[in-house]
């Protein structure tokens, strides 16, 4: 309900319009509001008579017949002070003593919400039955309403989103099932990532759907091949046979294990002191690495980190690689180079992380790296935009026009669809990274709007103004007035003879009864 006794229906296409209902019958109609009050019928819109605000009797005047009066005669079943009744279906008044002797029903108050008028006054409506639920296909098959009890316990619909991976069906969330591609039986699998998979089985209640289920991890030293979607033994080189031996650098061996028929290099095994690893073996005597190209020589070692062919301590002329090393920040190891930039961006660049957040591509670090920095906010006010902080403002109104803007954030297609539409899709146009479109609206009013990204409904992150909830939350433009006549204090008559004049309102140029 709205001031003026104005409430929102839906029609047509699921509109939310607002009406008047009349509560009178006659303009210029009295009755009394209280014992100690009146009221006047009065048209609050053109064809709409509803009762206007109570007004006090003056003095100690009673209310009677619609009429103040010195003398007063008591209410019909007003036969008690304080006892409570029902001025209509959603409204209770209670028993008063205005005058010695004197009943009369006092001024009628609203019931709280969910609530209706009975027998003892206000009390829970309980419009449904506690635990119910249904489905409002008609609204949105992903939405269901479930019966719900308030803070003083009165039973109600309440909104509920099944998500966008559910529908309602008999008044419960069901997934929406459709078998997913390579799912062409139960027992197939697929790789989920290099060390999972998951496995193709029929979804729970829906005997004819199948899909691949979670993720689950492949065995210790095992990786999913694509290829056939399973997993298999990892395969480490040179560890071919169990128990054989290699070098890890010169002060560490390693051996071959077997897990299961999986073979793989067991941790590291230091050498004994004053020994060092020579083809898998440590003893004294200190061989080169054949593959040691020279002091200096770089590799990356299977953990990605970087070796270094170096000069072994206290044996000179033995070269052999050295224990690895972490590359330094904003580095990664490349075969035959070492840790080298990894250069993630170009000094000047920028992106957008989030709306209203971007990182800038510093400057060269002492090893000439470039990387990106950490996020930073955007002012108060401002969306990020192809790596930038610009003012976007969504909605813009001017005059009865309407544009609407979003920023892109990855869409390949965006419409607006609102009351000005009569919810039907209006294609937007991607320019300079905002998605833009233009309505004309012939009222003024508050127009109820939403976008379409992709096929998702979403609510204008720009617009602070929206209403409703559940399925029913919509962003809100505020149109004060409309352009309709050119040239201010023009005039015109209609066609009922009336005279009208072209004046300024809101900034905007439209017709006017001459006597406003």
């Amino acid at each position: 309900p709205t001031p003026g006794g104005a409430a929102a229906v839906c029609e047509g296409a699921g509109v939310c319009e607002e009406v008047c209902t009349p509560d009178c019958d006659a303009e210029g109609a009295v009755e009394c509001a209280s014992g100690t009050s009146y009221r006047i019928c009065m048209e609050l819109q053109p064809g709409c008579l509803r009762w206007g605000e109570p007004v006090a009797c003056p003095g100690t005047l009673t209310c009677d017949g619609g009429e103040c009066r010195v003398g007063c005669t008591s209410d019909p079943e007003c036969d008690a002070a304080g006892r409570v009744g029902c001025a209509d279906d959603g409204h209770e008044r209670a028993c008063e003593e205005v005058a010695p002797g004197c009943l009369k029903w006092g001024a009628a108050v609203a019931c709280p919400l969910h609530q209706g008028c009975g027998a003892d006054g206000c009390a829970c409506a309980d419009v449904c039955a506690a635990g119910t639920a249904e489905c409002i296909p008609d609204v949105d098959p992903h939405f269901r309403k479930v019966c719900d009890a308030d803070d003083a316990g009165c039973l109600h619909w309440a909104y509920e989103d099944c998500g966008g991976g559910s529908v309602c069906e008999d008044g419960a969330c069901v997934a929406l099932c459709g078998s997913d591609p390579g799912c062409t039986a139960e027992g197939v699998t697929r790789c989920e990532s290099l060390d999972s998979f998951s496995t193709c089985a029929a979804v729970e209640g829906d005997a004819d759907c199948i899909q691949f289920g979670a993720p689950a991890p492949c065995a210790e030293h095992q990786e999913c091949i694509e290829a056939t979607g399973a997993c298999a033994c990892r395969v480490e080189a040179g560890c071919s046979t169990a128990d054989a031996k290699r070098c890890i650098d010169y002060d560490n061996a390693a051996t071959c294990l077997d897990d299961g028929g999986c073979l793989y290099w067991g941790p590291a095994e230091p050498c004994p002191e004053g020994n060092t690893c020579s083809d898998g073996v440590c003893g004294p005597l200190c061989v080169s690495d054949l593959d040691c190209g020279g002091v200096g020589a770089k590799r990356c070692a299977d953990d990605g980190r970087q070796q270094e062919c170096v000069e072994v301590p206290g044996r000179p002329g033995c070269n052999k690689w050295a224990p690895t090393q972490a590359c330094p920040p904003h580095q990664a190891c490349a075969e035959g180079t070492g840790c080298v930039c990894d250069n993630t961006c170009k000094t000047g660049e920028s992106r957008c992380v989030g709306r209203s957040q971007y990182q800038s591509c510093s400057a060269p670090d002492a090893a000439s790296c470039t990387f990106w920095s950490a996020p930073e906010p955007c002012p108060a006010g401002e969306s990020c935009v192809k790596g930038a902080c610009r003012l976007v403002v969504s909605p813009v109104v001017d005059c009865g026009s309407i544009t609407f803007n979003l920023v892109n954030a990855g869409y390949s297609e965006v419409q607006v669809a609102g009351e000005f539409s009569a919810w039907q899709s209006v294609p937007m146009t991607l320019t300079d990274g905002i998605w833009s479109a233009t309505v004309e609206v012939p009222l003024p009013g508050a127009w109820e709007y939403k976008f379409v990204a992709d096929g998702t409904w979403l609510l204008d992150p720009l617009n602070p103004s929206w209403t409703g909830e559940g399925p029913f939350e919509n962003s809100i433009a505020f149109v004060e007035a409309v352009t309709t006549c050119e040239a201010a204090g023009a005039a015109r008559c209609t066609d009922g003879g009336a005279l009208q004049v072209c004046a300024e309102t809101a900034g905007c140029t439209a017709w006017k009864p001459a006597d406003d």
